[in-house]
């Protein structure tokens, strides 16, 4: 049912904005680009969701391998700061990494956590404030490191925030979807942290910011 819906939407964006075009709006210089554009947007984020679906259905089918090595920390987070700077910046927003001193190497699937990593900094550029700073930092713990990616957004409302790994949940449907979302990012990334037998969780302050 989920599904149904989440790909009902964007398919029926796309067959309403083509239909207009067929019907003599494709002539009208003032709209018939911004349809295109917002129908490709829709086929984009068609795409996505697919992605995704397929992912989930992986990971929940035990067909996910993982592949664990040594890695540089410092070296594997600036990396991913580097490739998302340009989706914060027309934002002001600002990536910075902060490590350790000495931390090194950590053991981990380095595709699968880059794949967590670059969710979570995606999210925390989406739902940050205009100017606002997006923190990726490395804590020691007693048995390893602590990986936290932290905003100055608009942070989520304490009756949400049990929910947010699950499956399709939005805290604000509409938003979600105008950004971009597929409503099976924390999912996904729920799925691979527990693979590496740890544990991911949230801490938000409505107006301040989520972690």
């Amino acid at each position: 049912g989920n599904v149904s819906h989440e790909l009902r939407t964007p398919i029926f964006a796309v067959q309403g904005m083509l239909e207009t075009l067929l019907d003599g709006a494709v002539d009208d210089p003032e709209v018939n680009r911004d349809f295109l554009r917002r129908a490709l947007n829709n086929t984009k984020n068609l795409n996505a969701l697919l992605n995704d679906l397929i992912e989930i259905s992986r990971i929940e089918s035990g067909d996910m391998k993982m592949s664990f090595r040594y890695f540089d920390v410092g070296e594997f987070l600036r990396g991913v700061a580097a490739e998302m700077a340009p989706i914060a910046e027309p934002r002001g927003v600002r990536i910075g990494v902060e490590t350790l001193h000495g931390q090194k190497e950590v053991y981990g699937d380095r595709e699968r956590l880059k794949q967590v990593l670059v969710n979570l900094v995606d999210n925390a550029i989406k739902y940050n404030r205009e100017g606002g700073a997006v923190r990726i930092r490395t804590t020691a713990t007693g048995e390893g490191v602590r990986l936290s990616v932290e905003d100055e957004g608009i942070g989520i409302p304490a009756e949400h925030v049990e929910r947010i790994f699950e499956r399709f949940y939005r805290v604000d449907k509409e938003r979600s979807r105008d950004a971009g979302g597929t409503g099976l990012g924390l999912a996904i990334v729920k799925h691979i942290v527990e693979a590496h037998g740890s544990t991911v969780r949230v801490e938000s302050t409505p107006g301040k910011g989520t972690v």
